[in-house]
């Protein structure tokens, strides 16, 4: 009977629910709270854990699944969070995969409008040997003020004009000095090519 008691209790234990009180960020390992109770310091599954790494450390008040080898709460594993009414699922498509930060800043994709979507709060760095970008469209906007910095600038197109304080970079005229014979006060043709 003590036998089939503790085998009872061990598939009890098997699989907890609790909510993370803490969270020892220089080894990846949390304290969870399962009724009332605390757990001894628990590490967590990751999707990758070897040569490439993928971080991404659970926060106080998350409520998390864990797996309990044996039922022993001691080796228990965090597989996994678990929505709730505090912190619902941030999407409600199965089209859309999301990812929605604390301070508002979100990472989507719409698989069916097959648009990714990045809102960033604050800055957006992107560091690289080299950066290429391909499009059919490419629409850069800046409300205040846009800076391109280089060594060596090189703009080509087919076709097109620019266009700085309404004036046009390929139509646009120079007004002559008056009083001589080359035409003074006559605006000139606009640029040529050749």
């Amino acid at each position: 009977m003590k036998q089939l008691a503790l085998i009872q209790q061990q598939l009890a234990q098997l699989i907890e629910v609790g909510n993370i009180v803490s969270v020892n960020e220089a080894t990846g390992t949390y304290i969870v709270d399962i009724d009332g109770a605390s757990t001894t310091e628990l590490v967590a599954t990751a999707p990758r854990a070897g040569s490439n790494k993928s971080g991404d450390l659970y926060e106080p008040g998350e409520q998390v699944l864990i797996v309990c080898p044996c039922g022993d709460l001691r080796q228990g594993i965090i597989i996994g969070a678990i929505n709730s009414k505090l912190n619902p699922n941030p999407t409600n498509s199965k089209d859309v995969k999301n990812y929605k930060f604390e301070d508002g800043s979100v990472v989507s994709y719409d698989k069916q409008d097959h648009v990714l979507n990045v809102q960033a709060v604050g800055a957006v760095k992107v560091s690289a040997q080299t950066i290429n970008l391909a499009a059919d469209n490419i629409t850069i906007a800046a409300s205040s003020t846009l800076n391109l910095t280089a060594d060596t600038l090189s703009i080509e197109a087919d076709n097109g004009d620019m266009n700085i304080d309404g004036v046009s970079f390929i139509n646009h005229p120079h007004l002559q000095n008056t009083g001589d014979h080359f035409g003074g006060g006559v605006n000139t043709n606009k640029p040529s090519k050749v």
